[in-house]
């Protein structure tokens, strides 16, 4: 198993990722010019951007879920 980054490599991986997913649901905000776009689906897609990128970050630095806890 790799070794995981530091804790200020494991942040920044953070950020780019809820930038990355994101970015798609800001887009499609931007597109319809509203937020409740698509009954709400783009604020709740908005929501959960972060829990992907932070569950992403622990699988990619090889930790567990429970250490989110």
């Amino acid at each position: 198993m790799s070794k995981p980054g530091s804790s200020r490599q494991q942040v920044i991986v953070f950020l780019v990722l809820t930038f990355a997913f994101s970015s798609v649901f800001y887009c499609m905000c931007w597109y319809t010019q509203q937020l409740r776009g698509a009954e709400g689906k783009y604020a709740i897609g908005l929501k959960w951007c972060v829990a992907f990128a932070a569950m992403l970050t622990l699988k990619l630095n090889c930790r567990k879920l429970s250490d989110l806890g």
